[in-house]
């Protein structure tokens, strides 16, 4: 009984220690970065995705440059990768990526193909 009471302890700090080591991938998401994709169109190749969290839920806005705000759908966020769908122009767009070395690099399934993006971390 007693090694079955020290196991459970173990079990549930290991719990509490955990919880807190994977939320950290997150935080690091969290902010405002500046994209860039370069074989997008012009008025998509640039502007500001801002990873935030309200209610609990993991949100994304996408800003381009010339301020129209549209938000992202299906939000997930594992350890340093992210994932979220978004609608442009009438045409669902899927965004994947991960935090390498202080940057994002992802991917960008649109219309127009598998499109390359990069972001720099703003605020």
């Amino acid at each position: 009984m007693r090694k079955l009471v020290l196991l459970v302890m173990v079990a549930f700090m290991a719990t509490v220690w955990m919880n807190p080591a994977m939320a950290a991938p997150k935080s690091n998401l969290k902010g405002t970065w500046e994209y860039k994709v370069q074989e997008a169109p012009y008025e998509y190749a640039s502007g500001k995705i801002t990873f935030a969290e309200a209610e609990g839920k993991q949100t994304v806005v996408i800003k381009f440059n010339d301020g129209t705000e549209i938000k992202g759908q299906n939000v997930k966020f594992e350890n340093d990768n992210f994932s979220f769908t978004t609608e442009v122009q009438y045409n669902v767009v899927k965004v994947t990526g991960k935090v390498v070395e202080g940057k994002l690099t992802g991917k960008v399934d649109s219309p127009d193909g598998l499109l390359e993006m990069t972001a720099t971390k703003k605020s």
